[in-house]
């Protein structure tokens, strides 16, 4: 059997759901099956099976094409709840614009203490959700079969498209269990950083990674705060991240950016680029997890959460976000026990107080280097078995 995944032309060109994709062709091929990625729907046909990758853009074209070929298809989701979350992003960003811009509404100014007193005020600068779950109401009714990464995708999908035969496979599970034993101080050495000195983020920056409330629950920490970001970013965004830097940062604030130059460093931001503007190297990229002495991402919605699983593998104290799925990775459902130490802990990602609060008390925490959970045990096959059991 052969297998085609969809993957638009508008996803980004590395991003959480290729590394899914990625590890489960890497299982499927370890039971003999073949797959391939593409944009192309007819080149998909060549496929028995074909599957549409996210439902983040307007899907109703690949629906109208399966439907005039008279072919069934399945989807691998990556469902995000943009009900739950896109709103209050943009309310939040909306509000410390606001603050760095020196802009005064009629109703309330605008002040990051009261931001703090009052971390719901977001709520009433919250903008409209988009309508892509709309257009791709029929798309996930029409599917053979979803999968989602969690329990909390699948509830999601349930609820915007009621009926709609949505089934659990942990995808992120078998990348944690497939990660390097050993690491280098390959990322020290770049940075000139030394062990456990830094908080590390990880991710494009944008509204949704939400590295602003980084910045500013780490304001009055001397801790040097680093960010690795994707070149895909939001220009606007990254405005307003580099102005609440200069705002509010007093320590080193490492950007390693693909499209920024050193030139680019101003006050307490250094700029250092990538080589060759390209992605770091997986073992870069694990190294700089591996030394740090905290891992933070108050996103307001990630999945299937990578950054966390690779921190979580090396033992680094973890600040997560509670609108993640994270969670469900380390609960018995069974029990409703959640099943990992207290290495991960969670707050609301407006909520900079609790942020803080818990940056002060993880940074530094030692914990085992390679957690005894299931979780961590899991391969690319073990994936690719759930994958073809939840199929047929």
């Amino acid at each position: 059997m052969q297998f085609a995944f969809i993957r638009p032309k508008k996803y980004s060109a590395w991003g959480g759901d290729l590394k899914a994709i990625l590890d489960l062709q890497e299982g499927l091929q370890e039971f003999g099956y073949s797959s391939f990625i593409t944009d192309d729907h007819v080149k998909a046909l060549q496929a028995e099976t074909v599957i549409f990758i996210g439902t983040l853009f307007d899907q109703s074209s690949g629906l109208n094409f399966m439907r005039l070929m008279q072919r069934d298809y399945g989807c691998i989701a990556f469902h995000e709840d943009e009900l739950l979350y896109s709103g209050a992003s943009f309310g939040f960003l909306y509000y410390i614009a606001q603050i760095l811009e020196k802009n005064n509404g009629a109703a309330t100014d605008f002040s990051l203490e009261d931001l703090l007193e009052r971390p719901h005020l977001i709520f009433y600068y919250q903008s409209k959700p988009p309508d892509t779950i709309l257009k791709n109401y029929d798309f996930l009714k029409k599917a053979k079969w979803i999968i989602a990464h969690s329990h909390m995708e699948q509830k999601t999908l349930f609820r915007d498209a009621p009926g709609c035969n949505a089934k659990i496979v942990y995808l992120g599970a078998g990348h944690a269990g497939n990660l390097q034993t050993e690491t280098t101080e390959e990322f020290l050495r770049f940075t000139g950083l030394s062990k456990k000195s830094y908080i590390l983020q990880v991710g494009r920056l944008s509204s949704r990674k939400n590295q602003i409330a980084t910045v500013i629950a780490t304001k009055d920490l001397d801790i040097p705060l680093v960010f690795i970001a994707m070149n895909n970013c939001n220009p606007l965004y990254e405005r307003l991240f580099v102005a609440a830097v200069l705002k509010w940062r007093k320590a080193p604030t490492i950007l390693i950016s693909q499209h920024l130059s050193a030139s680019d460093s101003i006050g307490p931001l250094r700029v250092i680029p990538t080589l060759d503007g390209n992605i770091l190297p997986k073992e870069m990229l694990l190294s700089a997890f591996a030394h740090a002495g905290l891992h933070i991402h108050p996103a307001f919605y990630e999945l299937p959460g990578y950054t966390y699983l690779e921190s979580a593998r090396f033992g680094i104290p973890t600040i997560a976000s509670t609108w993640t799925s994270l969670k469900d990775y380390f609960t018995d459902f069974s029990t409703g026990k959640y099943t990992l130490d207290d290495r991960i802990e969670y707050a609301i990602p407006y909520d900079i107080t609790s942020l803080t609060q818990l940056t002060e008390k993880k940074f530094g925490q030692i914990y085992p280097k390679y957690p005894f959970h299931p979780l961590f045990s899991r391969t690319p096959k073990d994936i690719a078995k759930d994958f073809l059991t939840n199929i047929h």
